[in-house]
């Protein structure tokens, strides 16, 4: 809960069809009349982990990693997300940006203000973990 209308919570993404046709080309993928993209496959947290890229004569499966890289991962900001073609652009939607192990830093820096301790901020994002000092 305290990570809803943090910063980062949530965002979109519009790209022309074309936009992603050239970037997957520079990548090696030299297909043209891109007409869908979507994400097939998720894992047990939400976050995507293929990318369907259907063309006028074929279609190319990829992993959702590789798409985020060769976009850019400051523009498709998670995997926790989905697509949905619009005329001649993806309207591309998530959730959070980064590193995907469920820790939201604005969430923790809210938690912290609202009196919380390190223990109870960290019990929070992974329950039954246990902090140990290591020598």
């Amino acid at each position: 809960d305290f990570c809803k209308g943090a910063k980062h919570w949530e965002w979109k993404l519009n790209m022309p069809l074309s936009d992603i046709e050239k970037i997957m080309q520079k990548n090696g993928y030299p297909a043209k009349n891109l007409k869908r993209v979507s994400f097939t496959a998720y894992d047990p947290t939400g976050r995507a982990l293929k990318v369907s890229l259907e063309y006028a004569r074929s279609k190319v499966l990829i992993s959702a990693g590789d798409f985020r890289l060769f976009l850019g991962p400051d523009r498709l900001r998670s995997l926790k997300a989905g697509a949905e073609i619009k005329g001649d652009h993806v309207h591309f939607h998530g959730l959070g940006w980064g590193h995907g192990v469920g820790f939201c830093q604005w969430g923790a820096k809210g938690q912290a203000e609202a009196g919380r301790n390190y223990r109870e901020i960290i019990q929070h994002y992974f329950p039954g973990s246990e902090l140990k000092k290591i020598y």
